[in-house]
């Protein structure tokens, strides 16, 4: 179990609940078990560190349990290189980039019907929620801002 250790100018630090007692056994970090945690040490801007921390207390959850969950939850949907947005439907397209990353769905064009003979274009425009720019200086962060209606 994990636990907050430490909070201060927005550094977030968390700990094994072993590694508080010495007279507990250490836990090793292993991925292969199901109990396999790491510690993670992160240095973050104060004023997003205070917008998490409301969100978790909102949420009646832990800082630790809302940022293992974003974590998860966005791992998978990480692409590489820079996403353009094409035409009028803004297509996605990935421009190869060092350094560069987005989280979202590459837009996809493919043929699909009922027969070989009956074969309509599909396109999948894709999305962009945020960017994550690392390939010069500063490093920039984007955003997608949906529209709500």
């Amino acid at each position: 179990m994990l636990s907050q250790a430490r909070q201060n100018k927005g550094e977030f630090v968390a700990k094994k609940a072993s590694d508080r007692s010495a007279n507990q056994k250490s836990v090793k970090s292993d991925s292969s078990s199901p109990e396999g945690l790491t510690d993670l040490r992160i240095r973050l801007d104060s004023n997003v560190h205070q917008q998490i921390k409301q969100v978790a207390e909102e949420n009646d959850i832990s800082l630790n349990q809302l940022v293992c969950g974003i974590l998860e939850g966005i791992a998978d949907r990480l692409q590489p290189g820079y996403p353009v947005k094409l035409g009028s439907g803004e297509f996605v397209q990935v421009e190869p980039r060092a350094k560069c990353l987005f989280a979202g769905e590459p837009g996809r064009r493919y043929l699909s019907g009922p027969d070989e003979d009956n074969l309509e274009e599909v396109v999948e425009l894709g999305e962009v929620w945020f960017i994550l720019d690392y390939s010069g200086r500063p490093v920039r962060y984007s955003v997608e801002r949906r529209k709500r209606n």
